[in-house]
């Protein structure tokens, strides 16, 4: 089975002359081509020891077989969910915190809730930085506004705008 994974090895193509076995000096360049290589493979998953441990070969063999096999080792379990009421990245309070300053603001000037949720999910949509729709921006605002408390990616998105650690 010559199947290779799906990514970018961390090893040079080895020349081989055209019609025949290399003899002398030539075979000694290409042995020591391959066992850079083997030393590059022995680098890129992290296994210690270097290239004169014998047990190694048997590490690198099931490194391979793991990623060109199907099957062949036990896959890991998936992260567990995270919590909807839990935006832990920056990035997410962030856009919760300009969610709730640009409604409320929307709502001080008497606009309707529903109409700048439109207005801000079209906008957030032309700049990639979102896909929701109007209606849902519209619930994770009125979700936040009824919290008993302020969100952790809320705040850490207000400490980096009032300028670090406060």
């Amino acid at each position: 089975m010559n199947k290779q994974p799906d990514k970018t090895w961390p090893v040079n193509p080895v020349p081989w002359p055209i019609g025949r076995n290399p003899v002398g000096a030539e075979k000694d360049v290409i042995y020591g081509l391959m066992q850079d290589n083997l030393i590059a493979l022995l680098d890129h998953y992290g296994i210690d020891g270097g290239f004169d441990d014998p047990s190694n070969g048997w590490k690198l063999a099931i490194c391979l077989a793991g990623e060109t096999i199907p099957g062949f080792a036990p896959e890991p379990p998936p992260p567990p969910p995270k919590p909807a009421h839990r935006p832990t990245e920056l990035r997410a309070g962030a856009r919760d915190l300009v969610l709730c300053l640009v409604l409320a603001h929307a709502k001080l000037r008497g606009v309707p809730i529903g109409t700048a949720a439109n207005k801000l999910a079209e906008r957030w949509k032309e700049e990639g930085k979102s896909n929701a729709s109007g209606s849902t921006l519209k619930r994770r605002f009125y979700r936040i506004i009824r919290m008993d408390h302020i969100p952790a990616g809320i705040l850490e998105a207000a400490r980096v705008l009032d300028g670090g650690n406060k």
